[in-house]
């Protein structure tokens, strides 16, 4: 039996990592390390196809300047080589990933017998945007045996349609109850993301859903200061994720608006987060409003190494987001020893436990508070005597987790 991956959203992929394309790279790297393959999905055709040694590398390891030349040998021959150091290994590797133009690397060898009765196949990335492939896992699992883990990261165009783009709400709700139905064990990276899926009513009686739990890279990684955004030896507090409305970076606007109001000085904000096609009005503002000039800076360019420097000398980390499948930056934030501002929300907790605190997402006055408190040094330093006490999570753990739902899910054709 052989576990495949696919890759699709890696593929496509332009720029720094950003959620689910590590997650990709982080479990993709450990299951080609034991044993497993990756795909992508060719919508021309129609079919998945499989990715050569070389074009494997690319994906999981594309920051040659911080790599050495010994990595570029494919990574199948190396797992076989480093042995049980193999996922160590990769795994540094993969947090280097910078991705660039993959246009001209072709994937070869069609899957038309690849795939063998019993094989196994993960979907990791947004599946339901990808058109075709649903109806090609259908045909998979029914005239092959294939079985299927589909992995659902969020279900918030349902849950939460006002911050989320049109397009995506319109096309999101069609669409997932058949991706969901296409597979053997659905896979949620939160218990809250769970309860939501089996509100919704979609996942079928006899299907387990089962929990991968997420990790965040730990310091260790190349880290270069950004030094384009001028920021000296002043403290600052940093919020990464892209500028989208979810993210709810209008919130962070109005708590330094209202400290600027009651004389209170707060680090300079830094949102390290990629921008849209289309930069909505909060983000003219935000460059434009000379109460925040200097006390709000919006680092759109910031690469994984500017991002590691941001979280190791941040004073704290914030995270206000409306809703999440996971609270990723405060995985990362704790990684580096640093305590978080996040939003009261289900996965918040899950990622942040008692090693943060946590404010309304729709109250400035609140959020300012929780600011304020963690400009005490005494309670930074509680907060973080309990991030170092506590057992993170690992990709490793992570992988385990996988492999271990795989193991659960029923013979194809019996579920749902």
């Amino acid at each position: 039996m052989t576990t495949w991956m696919d890759v699709t959203d890696l593929v496509r992929w332009r720029g720094p990592l950003t959620g689910i394309r590590r997650v990709q790279v982080e479990l993709g790297a450990r299951l080609v390390a034991d044993g497993g393959r990756l795909v992508h999905f060719d919508r021309a055709a129609g079919r998945f196809r499989q990715l050569d040694d070389r074009m494997v590398s690319r994906i999981l390891d594309t920051d040659r300047s911080a790599i050495t030349a010994g990595m570029d040998a494919p990574i199948a021959r190396r797992a076989r080589r480093w042995g049980a150091a193999t996922t160590h290994r990769l795994g540094h590797a993969a947090r280097r990933v910078t991705l660039r133009p993959l246009l001209t690397l072709r994937p070869v060898n069609w899957l038309t017998g690849g795939f063998r009765r019993g094989d196994q196949l993960v979907v990791v990335g947004l599946q339901w945007r990808t058109p075709g492939m649903t109806a090609e896992l259908e045909r998979l699992r029914a005239r092959r045996g294939i079985r299927v883990g589909l992995f659902v990261h969020d279900v918030l165009p349902v849950t939460h349609p006002h911050v989320n783009p049109a397009d995506m709400v319109d096309s999101f709700g069609p669409a997932i109850g058949r991706a969901v139905a296409a597979a053997d064990v659905v896979l949620v990276i939160s218990d809250a993301t769970a309860a939501e899926l089996r509100g919704l009513g979609v996942v079928g009686a006899v299907q387990p859903i089962r929990l991968v739990r997420m990790a965040a890279e730990p310091p260790g990684a190349a880290e270069v200061e950004p030094v384009q955004l001028g920021l000296g030896d002043r403290p600052f507090v940093v919020a990464v994720g892209w500028f989208l409305p979810r993210k709810n970076y209008v919130l962070l606007y109005q708590t330094y608006r209202l400290a600027a109001e009651r004389g209170i000085e707060l680090p300079v904000l830094v949102i390290a987060g990629r921008l849209p096609p289309h930069p909505d009005e909060l983000y003219r503002m935000i460059r434009t409003d000379p109460v925040v000039a200097g006390r709000i800076v919006i680092a759109s360019d910031v690469d994984d190494a500017g991002r590691r420097w941001l979280y190791r000398h941040c004073r704290f980390a914030a995270m206000v987001s409306v809703a999440e499948g996971w609270g990723l930056p405060i995985s990362e934030a704790l990684a580096y020893g640093k305590t978080c501002v996040a939003s009261d929300i289900p996965t918040s907790h899950e990622a942040g436990g008692d090693a943060v605190v946590y404010t309304s997402p729709f109250d400035s006055g609140a959020c300012l508070a929780r600011f304020v408190e963690l400009l005490d040094d005494t309670r930074r330093a509680e907060l973080e005597r309990r991030i170092a006490a506590r057992v993170p999570v690992t990709w490793d753990d992570s992988y385990a987790d996988l492999r271990a739902a795989l193991g659960s899910a029923p013979s194809s054709g019996s579920a749902g």
